[in-house]
């Protein structure tokens, strides 16, 4: 399934700018061209900051801190999300990081993680988790049903801002508990997430677990039948760049962008039929 542009909610309250709309009418083209000026000065006046810069909030498991390089994974590497973020141009972006390493569901709202992020107050929240809930399965076969409910009242807490949603990926197919494991990350935990992401309208849902396995040979990633440590990290670095990728398409433009919205109409203008009129 093909991530949309859902994430264009963003960024709340910080957004300066939304979508206007005219009635158009040759009186009010004139007043538009009177007050053109103005705007101008308007959008000139205002910080690219101020429209930019957010906070991108990161729910997730060991997997998640492998894909985004956080310390919290491991002290080495370097943030990959935060690399990538920068090369989009957005260096005034901050992450806050809540990716646990071993976590289910259960686990990581025990941990007081949730209060955490909502403290940090994210813009933007991108979240998976599952896996662990799968796997552990062996030993607790309430971690399924805790899975659902877990990820409900994850969805609930954030569900005043856009949130990324990703489903997590597959265990490689020789993977010691891959016969508990799959049949929960290919199709139960999978559908649920598919449903959940349908029923709320501030959720957009990635299927990574597909991404991932349209790799030809994706097993040759997986250096442990879970994690994706093999192959230099690739398809960790891909991940990440697919990640930035949704969150700098979702981002409000800057008033450069703006401005030549503006611009354009000005042109436009002249070559449009004097006697245009529309009803409101």
């Amino acid at each position: 399934m093909t991530t949309t542009t859902a994430l264009a909610l963003f960024s709340r309250d910080r957004v300066a700018f939304g979508p206007l709309e005219y009635s158009l009418s040759v009186k009010s083209l004139m007043a538009f061209r009177i007050t053109l000026p103005l705007t101008l000065l308007l959008l000139l006046a205002c910080p690219s900051k101020s429209l930019q810069a957010i906070t991108v909030g990161v729910i997730g498991d060991s997997i998640m801190n492998g894909i985004i390089g956080s310390s919290a994974g491991s002290a080495n590497i370097p943030w990959r999300l935060r690399s990538d973020l920068d090369e989009f141009g957005h260096a005034d972006w901050d992450i806050a990081d809540h990716a646990i390493s071993g976590a289910t569901t259960v686990s990581w709202l025990e941990g007081g993680n949730l209060d955490d992020v909502l403290a940090a107050d994210p813009d933007i929240v991108v979240v998976m988790l599952g896996t662990n809930n799968a796997i552990k399965t062996v030993w607790d076969p309430t971690l399924e049903p805790l899975f659902y409910t877990g990820m409900e009242t994850i969805l609930n807490a954030i569900a005043d801002r856009p949130v990324l949603l990703m489903t997590p990926p597959p265990v490689r197919p020789d993977f010691e508990f891959a016969t508990i494991a799959t049949p929960l990350l290919d199709v139960d935990f999978n559908e649920f997430l598919f449903q959940e992401a349908a029923a709320r309208s501030n959720v957009t849902l990635w299927d990574f677990h597909d991404w991932v396995t349209d790799h030809p040979n994706w097993e040759d990633f997986s250096n442990d039948g879970v994690h994706f440590w093999g192959q230099d990290q690739a398809l960790y670095y891909s991940t990440s760049d697919e990640i930035a990728l949704r969150l700098d398409a979702s981002a409000v433009p800057e008033p450069s962008t703006l401005l030549l919205g503006v611009m354009a109409s000005v042109l436009l203008l002249p070559l449009l039929p004097r006697g245009l009129s529309a009803k409101s």
